[in-house]
This record gives structure tokens, sequence and C-alpha cells, in this order.
């Protein structure tokens, strides 16, 4: 098995609306054809990017407080699991799907195929390509007042850029930062790794290791912790990579990536 690095993910909140008015008009392309967008005000310069972001995904105030982590898992299936307990459940049958979230009421969930934004609602229902996006590195989190908007991370020639996707459109909009600022370099790194606190608790990603026959076998799993309460592995992936996880808006379920069974 191949050696993992590290140990320790998005949520949605309502400060997406001024975002959006903080945003510049990208072209992405879609399925459905642009309409025309909203007025936009010129973005705060003295906003930070922590300051727009805050109530959006739910992370400290002092971005010298945040840590991102080293998630070495490129691709695999969507899966879901309930925060309470239970049998992790398959979602997806190929393995080709990376950064799931889910979409407001947990219901269903967006993931990237590629530079894809898909649908998935289940099994049995195939994949519905919502959007294409050029270097879509990572899906972040989206609104609850408005589920058509949803905030992600592309990898672009000039560095990572920071947009806010309209599933109905395709349509991207950028959120300004500061690429000299210390505090928002920290943040794009912490938006870039995978753990999050939320209210209700911690997600994080953390590597196991198991003495065999053949050796030690090493992998990661999937970690919830509420409050100062005990650690909880609610993935139970047993030697197989997984990560990439996401709370549900009501705290009550994760989805993730699991790798090829090996």
């Amino acid at each position: 098995m191949t050696k993992l690095s590290g140990p320790r993910l998005p949520f949605c909140g309502p400060l997406l609306l001024s975002l959006l008015l903080a945003a510049e008009p990208l072209t992405a392309a879609a399925d459905t054809a642009a309409q025309t967008s909203r007025p936009k005000s010129p973005p705060d310069a003295h906003q930070s990017l922590a300051a727009k972001l805050l109530d959006f995904i739910g992370i400290p105030a002092d971005s010298g407080a945040l840590k991102g982590s080293d998630d070495p898992l490129e691709a695999g299936e969507v899966w879901l699991v309930d925060v309470a307990g239970g049998k992790p459940r398959q979602l997806t049958r190929t393995a080709d799907f990376r950064s799931p979230i889910f979409l407001p009421g947990g219901s269903e969930v967006l993931a990237l195929r590629g530079n894809d934004v898909v649908r998935l609602s289940g099994p049995a229902d195939a994949p519905r390509k919502l959007a294409t996006v050029k270097g879509a590195a990572k899906l972040l989190g989206c609104s609850t007042s408005d589920p058509d908007q949803v905030l992600l991370l592309a990898t672009q020639s000039g560095g990572d850029e920071l947009s806010v996707l309209s599933i109905s459109t395709g349509q991207l909009s950028r959120i300004p930062f500061d690429r000299t600022s210390r505090k928002d370099g920290e943040l794009m790194a912490y938006l870039n790794g995978w753990d999050r606190t939320y209210p209700s608790g911690s997600l994080y990603v953390q590597r196991r290791t198991q003495e065999t026959l053949a050796g030690v076998v090493e992998w990661q799993d999937v970690f919830f912790q509420s409050g100062n309460g005990a650690a909880t592995n609610i993935s139970r992936c047993d030697a197989t990579n997984c990560g990439q996880p996401s709370l549900s808006s009501d705290a009550r379920r994760v989805v993730f990536i699991k790798g090829d069974h090996r």
C-alpha cells in the first residue's frame, strides 16, 4: 500500500450573497445557456478574505490558527455515512469522483468528475453533468439561502482562484483576495486542505496503520469529533484510503471519497 502522510473539510452558510456582490464575472462552460447576471457592487478593498468567508464555511477568525491537511487521495467512489453511526452507504459505482459536497437539504450530492461538476442522486441514477469548469480542483460548499450557488476552488495558470458557480447557468464569479496578504495566503492553504471545524464538531482525515504478515499496512480514514468528546472513525475503510469528507448542513451526515480497493 502506498505510504501516506498526514492527518486531518466544506460547509454552507449565509454569507454567499455578500460574496456575490464582490465578485467578478468569468466564463464557464455549462449545459445551460448563461443568463444575464445581476449587478454587482465594487468589492470592498478593506475586507479580508477571512471576513468574506467566516460565516460561509465556519472557520476560525484568526487565520493563523488554521491548519490544512495533506490528503493524497485523488479520486474514488462517493460514500455516505450518518454521523450518529451506522454502515457507510455507496452512492456511485465508479471510482472517478472527487470533492463531494451536500446540496442544502442533504438528499443530493455534488461532486467533481474531471473538470465537470456533476449531481448525484443515488447508485441507480446516472450522474448528471451540470457544468464544466477549467481547472476545477475542489467544491467548498453551497449557499443555504440559494442552492443554485456553489463555492469552488480552481487551479489556473496564475495560481488558485476562488469562485462562485451558478448551477443553473454555469456562470463563474471570482472572489477577489490579496495574494500578498499572509492571512489570505494561510486561508487559501486551509481551503486546499480537508480539515474543518463546524459548530457541531470537527471533521478530519487521519492516517492509520496495521501490522500484517506481509508487513505494515497504511491507509487513511475519516474521523468526526463532537466538542470535547472522543473522535469517532465514521468511514471505517479497512485498509482502503478514504478522504475528502464534507458535512451536511444539518450536521447529520458525511459524504466522502473511498479509493480503489486494495
